[in-house]
Order: C-alpha cells, then structure tokens, then sequence
C-alpha cells in the first residue's frame, strides 16, 4: 500500500470525533483517489483529506482537528515505518493540497520547497521531474513543519541527509512512469 494512504474514514470520524456518516458527506461531493488496507477499509490521503475537509465542513479543518488529523496520519505512517511519500502525489493533486493552505501554511511550505530542492541538487539530483520536491513536503517531519510549530522547521542543511535517502527510494519511479 502506498505511504500515503493513511487514513480510513473511521480514523477521521475518530480523530475528529464526528459521525462517520458525516464524514461521508463531506467526503462524498469529491472524486477522491483511495486504496482499500489490509483490514479491508478505504483509505484516504492526509493530502486529500484537508482540502476536501476545508472545503466541505462546515468548521474547515485548523487548529486542534488539524493537528490530531495530522497525528493520526504520522502515527499510521511511523508505524508502517514508512520514508517514501508515495509517487501517488502528482501535480494536480501536490497543486490543490498547496492551494488549500493558509498564507502562514504557504510561507513555511514554500521556504520548505526551497531548501528541499536546493537539497536534492546538492545531493547530485535531476529536478526536471517536477513534483519530486513537492512530493518529499508530505514527508512526516515536512507535514509537522508546515502545519505545525515554526520551531519543528528541520535546521538548515539537514535536508540533504534525509532527501538523499527520499530520492534514492523514490527513484525507480524517475526512471519507469508505469510503476508509479
């Protein structure tokens, strides 16, 4: 199963501690892309999911259900022990999660991007692949940066440890569009 794929609409009823039929609605109106986990649920993107909840419910998604959605999906993610993003993450969908973002959200992904790509070029990568850089923000500490503390930033320089290892996973999927 992809890393990104998370989150079952029970997860969210739980975490937000709403009806799981609500979420249903809020989920329902959008064509979103899910993979069926090995407990037989469908499971949603976190980079899904905050868009279609911002636009659907009614109280948006910030503050405190923000940041229990975002842990849950950091939990399931850990557990899996999961590095990789996930090639799922194309433009269109990289381009509505970074639109859904508030200008504060914005500013720390787009200083993110910048260091994450100016990483992946010292690190010796191509980034004619568009998204690959967009991509590597929906890796854990990226989505607790962008979304949470601005203390949580990784410190200047790290970056190119940990894009290393991201690209290096990540780069069958470069080189073979039809595995990705």
């Amino acid at each position: 199963m992809s890393d990104l794929f998370t989150l079952s609409r029970a997860d969210v009823a739980a975490t937000l501690d709403v009806g799981y039929s609500s979420v249903g609605a809020w989920l329902a109106p959008l064509p979103l892309p899910t993979m069926t986990g090995a407990d037989g649920q469908r499971r949603y993107r976190l980079v899904d999911l905050i868009p279609a909840l911002r636009q659907n419910r009614k109280r948006g998604l910030v503050g405190e259900d923000l940041s229990r959605l975002i842990a849950a999906d950091l939990a399931e993610r850990e557990r899996r022990g999961a590095l990789g993003a996930g090639f799922d993450l194309d433009l269109a969908t990289a381009e509505n999660f970074l639109g859904c973002l508030t200008p504060e959200e914005g500013e720390r992904a787009q200083r993110l991007y910048g260091r994450v790509t100016a990483a992946l070029v010292m690190a010796l990568w191509d980034v004619a692949e568009p998204t690959l850089a967009v991509r590597a923000l929906a890796l854990p500490a990226h989505v607790r940066a962008i979304f949470g503390d601005p203390a949580e930033m990784p410190p200047e320089g790290r970056e190119v440890f940990f894009v290393t290892a991201f690209a290096a996973r990540n780069a069958p999927h470069l080189f073979n569009k039809e595995a990705a």
